[in-house]
Parts: C-alpha cells; structure tokens; sequence
C-alpha cells in the first residue's frame, strides 16, 4: 500500500503530475499499480506515465457507462469526459488497440459516438454485451487491445456496474453489468496481465452500507486471481 497520492484540489496540472510520478515509481520498482479513487482524469496522468516507461504500443481498455471520448470540455482537455481522447493521441497508443465495454445511458453526446466512429475504437454497449455474453465481449476487446501492444491499461469505472450492485459511484446508471459479471470481468482482464489498473468515481459516502466499497475490493481479487490461474475458474 503506497499510501493516498498528496493532489492539490486547487491545481490539477500539479495534480497531474504528481499522480504520475506515484505510478512510475510504483513501476519503476517492478511492481503492478492499482490506483483506487478519484474521477475519471486520473488515467490520463497514469498514462503518463506508463507511456514514458513501455518501450511499444500500448492499449488502452475502458470499462465505462460512458464513452469518455469528448476531445475537450469548454476548451478543457484533462476531464473525466476525455481520458479515451487523450490516449488516443499518445505516440506509442493506436486507436485500433482501444476498447470501450459497458456503454448506456443518456450521457453519451453524439459528438463523441462520431469519435469512436472515426478512429476506429472497440465499442461494447450493454446491449451487445447482452446479446453475446460477458465473456465473449471482455475476450474480444481483450484481443482487440492486445493485438500487436507490449503492454496494455485498464480503467473502471464504478459505473459500468448497475446502480443496484454499485451505488456508491459519482455517475449512478441502471441497466449496467451485474456484479458477477464485473468479477467474471476482472478474472479475463488479469489472465490477460496489464501493466496498471485503476478503480474511479468510487464514493463510499454514497452508500452507508459499504457495499460499493466491498465490490471494488474483490473487483482487484478477482482481477490478481485471474492473474494468478490465467482465468480460469477454480473449484478447488
């Protein structure tokens, strides 16, 4: 445990930055960073610093309820509306090797289904994710982000989850992936190995009753198990 990162709420570049550095040192020592909190800004710093240290391509895979694709907000480019535009314009990241999973809701502009549209990117809504099942569309954008990458992020949001398995979240959504289907998620997703992970918008005063909390704690089990038995299911 590496502790809370010291943000400044008043500076978010410095914010940013510091952000940064707390993962590429986590990197740096070797280790797998799981970043827990924040909004959905904080990829875009952690990016930062995976990019610098992946000698390759990177992919980039967002479990969301929106599509985070808005190139900027009143001219404001670092927001928790941007974090799969702003990846889409690293060197070393191609849009081919980007996935969104989880997608619903009335939040999502047209503006930014055109940019999916245009750069080519993944996109798995609920309905598709109903039609084909959880495990082929996790696997598919898994393939997806994978194909021809070094390495690859992952980022949730708490959203994705329907808002009766996850109430503790910034953006409360109906009709999203049921919490078993978010485990199941996080075992394919940690067979896969990604280089650094984060959990967002998760506000536990939202829900007194801790069950958000518990959630995102066995999200990051399931996703180190999946790491540890290559994701399959064990019995034993």
């Amino acid at each position: 445990d590496c502790g809370d990162v010291p943000i400044v709420p008043a500076n978010a570049a410095r914010s940013r930055a510091v952000i940064a550095d707390y993962a590429g040192r986590i990197l740096d020592a070797g280790a797998f960073p799981v970043c827990v909190g924040g909004d959905h800004s904080i990829p875009i710093p952690i990016m930062d610093a995976v990019s610098a240290r992946v000698k390759g391509k990177v992919g980039y895979l967002h479990f969301d309820a929106h599509l985070d694709t808005q190139p900027d907000v009143n001219g404001e480019k670092f927001t928790n509306w941007s974090g799969v535009s702003r990846a889409v314009e690293r060197d070393n990241v191609d849009a081919r090797n980007v996935g969104v999973l989880g997608i619903r809701g009335a939040l999502n502009p047209p503006e930014q289904f055109r940019f999916v549209r245009e750069h080519g990117i993944a996109m798995y809504t609920m309905r598709d994710v109903d039609r084909i099942g959880i495990e082929r569309a996790v696997t598919e954008a898994l393939d997806r982000v994978t194909d021809g990458t070094t390495a690859f992020y992952v980022t949730w949001d708490t959203d994705v989850i329907d808002a009766a398995a996850m109430p503790g979240t910034d953006g409360p959504e109906p009709a999203g992936l049921t919490s078993k289907e978010i485990l199941r998620a996080a075992e394919l997703v940690g067979a896969r190995r990604p280089v650094a992970t984060d959990i967002v918008e998760l506000t536990p005063a939202y829900d007194p009753a801790g069950i958000s909390c518990r959630l995102a704690c066995y999200m990051i089990f399931n996703l180190l198990g999946g790491w540890a038995t290559g994701g399959e299911p064990r019995h034993d």
